[in-house]
Formats: structure tokens, C-alpha cells, sequence
């Protein structure tokens, strides 16, 4: 808290402030005496709001908020979104010390103090996360003190960095216990899932920009069937999330077939990269996924962590998929139904071909052959 707003003789503070998020967010403050209200308000007119308890005379001091566009000539400070809570906080306490008992505060002057709805406290008091000092025996009614309000700050800071409950819970432990490494782990874990949920959200918005454009069927020929034959293949096989784990199995399989052994053998690559799906349903985290390249020619005889296999052939449902590898889901499931109207039952495991390098061509040019035994 500032000194010079904390020295003020007068501290007859109105009840209510209301604060704003503005433009970059910065959220400002302004502090005004009681003769310059009546200018104030000729200046700014609607621009302004100026929240006074009607019950009681006007204070001697208000808290405003004003449009950006405007000057004023007893701006107090400016604050970051990050001290937001913290210095509303104090400059309501300034107003709570001369006008209500401390060690009982009122649920909803606690929600408005930590910006906590009264909905959420009581969530809180459920989950055990922030309880309250007492209760009505009579009303339920609940009542904090002074010393949970930095509790409750914390809490809808880390609300809006999007923390759940028991991450949020977790944190707060951290921070009490001192544990700065561990916070440093819980905010770095959010941002990764934040990271997630935008990648989503970006996939989400490319999907809606091409059905905008009419081209949602990423499918670019009919689906067929089409007989293969057994194949022998250079192969690695894991469990893992689908993109992270078929990304990284086909570093591994890139990386030795360009190693020295490989390259002064006569070994060559005879098809594309394929990935062999072995569950029989989606698996989100725990996928069992092989990925292979056909191969021809002498390979040395144990090559640690990869299979020299023949995959068997048989007779395919087969279709073109068009675009990013995220997407390929869509058309997933346009050729599993066509292969059911066809009177087949699609059987395990599936594959994909990957016909082109995404090192060469636009994701959106992305050609995967998918193929469904049947």
C-alpha cells in the first residue's frame, strides 16, 4: 500500500469502488477531495463513475474511475493487473478501520474485498480451500477475519491464471510452507496446459474457417478398397499421447536410418512412414502407437529399441486425407462409416500412410492415405 494514500487524516472512505479493467491491462485510480466532486462531475459527466453510500453524507474522499481519454489533475497511481487485488484491498481496509468490527467480516464485504463471489466462498468453505472464521449458529451466515484476506487475494489471482481447485490448493500450501521451487513447478505446469487449451483453441478456429469456406470434406477422392501385401518394415513401438509420441518415434526411426551403419549398408527405404494404431478405441494419454518404414537390404542384427518385422497385408478400406495431421479424426470417421455401409466391419490395427513431408508443403497440402483392414 502506498504511505502517501495510508497518511491521509481523513479516512472516512466511501463504501463502494468500482475498478475497471481498461485498455492494456492497466487498471487506474484515481482520488479526489469533496469540493472538486461537483467540477469532477461537470468535467467528465457520464464518463466517470462515482459509487457514494446514499444513506450518510458525502464522504470527504471518493475513489473514481475514469475513461483513459481524460485528464485529471489528482491522479493518485497506476497499477498492473497483478496489483490490483493487493492495493483495492488495502485501500478498502483503510476505509473497514474506522467503520466495522475487524475480526468479523461479512461475506459479501469479503467477496467484494477479494473480488470472490459470495457463490464461490461458499464453494471454498465446502472444498475446505478457504473456510470461514465463524458462522451464525442461527443463519449460517459466515463471517472472515482480516487475516484471510490475503488468502482470498491469492485465491482469485490464481483463479484467473486459470489454476483449478486442488493446483490452487496445492499452490497456497507451497507458498506458506515457503516453498518457492515447487511454485515455480505449478506455474510452469499451468502454463503448459495453457499452452495446450490455445493450440486447441487455434484448431478449433482453423476448422471454423474452413467450413466458412465450404471445404469441411477433407477427403479429396472416394474411399476404396485395395488389396496390400505383407510388408517388411523397420519398426518402434510406444504408448504415449498420439502427436507427441508418433512425432518422436519418427525422429528415433529417421535418426538411424541416417547413422553411420545404416548409410554404408545397402539399405534402402522402399514406401512412406506409416503409423500401425494397436487399441481398439481412442486413448487419449496412453495411446499404443507403432510406427514403421518400409525397408529393403542387409540391417545389422540387433539395433537397440527397433524391430525389423513383416506387418501382414490383406484387403483395406482405403481413403485420402487431406490437411493438417490434427484434423485427420474428420475423415477418420467418414471413412469408418463408409466402410460399415459397405457391409464391413472395420477390424484392428488400423494405419496411416504419410505420403508427403510436412518439411516440404504446407500443412494445409498434407496428404495421409488412411487405411482400415477389413
Amino acid at each position: 500500500m502506498r504511505k502517501n494514500l495510508l497518511s491521509i487524516p481523513d479516512r472516512d472512505l466511501v463504501c463502494h469502488a468500482f475498478v475497471d479493467l481498461i485498455e492494456h491491462d492497466t487498471l487506474r485510480y484515481y482520488l479526489f477531495s469533496k469540493t472538486l466532486l461537483m467540477d469532477l462531475n461537470t468535467c467528465i459527466q457520464s464518463q466517470a463513475i462515482c459509487e457514494q453510500n446514499r444513506e450518510k453524507k458525502p464522504s470527504v474522499f471518493s475513489i473514481i474511475q475514469v475513461n483513459t481519454r481524460l485528464r485529471s489533475p489528482t491522479r493518485i497511481f497506476d497499477l498492473t493487473l497483478g496489483e490490483t487485488a493487493v492495493t483495492y484491498t488495502s485501500l478498502y481496509l483503510t476505509y473497514m478501520s474506522n467503520t466495522m468490527i475487524q475480526d468479523k467480516i461479512p461475506i459479501g464485504r469479503f467477496s467484494m474485498i477479494t473480488r470472490l463471489t459470495c457463490k464461490a466462498l461458499r464453494l471454498y468453505d465446502e472444498t475446505g480451500l478457504l473456510s470461514p472464521a465463524a458462522k451464525d449458529r442461527f443463519t449460517g451466515y459466515r463471517y472472515y477475519q482480516l487475516s484471510q484476506i490475503e488468502r482470498g487475494v491469492l485465491i482469485r489471482s490464481l483463479v484467473d491464471l486459470g489454476f483449478p481447485l486442488a493446483r490452487i490448493s496445492e499452490m497456497i500450501d507451497a507458498k506458506s510452507s515457503g516453498d518457492s521451487k515447487k511454485m515455480c513447478q505449478l506455474l510452469e505446469d499451468q502454463r503448459q496446459r495453457v499452452s495446450s487449451e490455445i493450440e486447441r483453441l487455434r484448431s478449433i478456429d482453423r476448422l471454423l474457417e474452413r467450413q466458412q469456406k465450404e471445404m469441411f470434406s477433407m477427403i479429396i477422392a472416394e474411399p476404396k478398397f485395395k488389396d496390400i501385401e505383407p510388408l517388411r518394415v523397420l519398426s518402434i513401438r510406444d504408448k504415449g499421447e498420439y502427436g507427441e509420441t508418433i512425432t518422436r518415434l519418427i525422429s528415433r526411426l529417421c535418426e538411424f536410418l541416417g547413422s553411420p551403419d545404416v548409410r554404408n549398408t545397402q539399405v534402402s527405404v522402399t514406401g512412406p512412414v506409416m503409423t500401425i494404431y494397436h487399441d481398439g478405441e481412442y486413448r487419449e494419454f496412453d495411446a499404443d502407437v507403432e510406427v514403421a518404414v518400409p525397408v529393403t537390404g542387409r540391417l545389422p542384427d540387433h539395433i537397440p529399441g527397433i524391430e525389423v518385422k513383416t506387418i501382414p497385408g490383406g484387403r483395406f478400406a482405403s481413403a485420402i486425407h487431406k490437411g493438417p495431421y490434427q484434423d485427420v479424426h474428420e475423415s477418420w470417421g467418414k471413412l469408418f462409416e463408409w466402410t460399415v455401409n459397405q457391409g464391413y466391419e472395420p477390424k484392428t490395427p488400423c494405419r496411416d500412410n504419410y505420403l508427403n513431408d510436412p518439411n516440404d508443403v504446407m500443412e494445409e497440402e498434407l496428404l495421409t492415405e488412411l487405411l482400415i483392414p477389413v
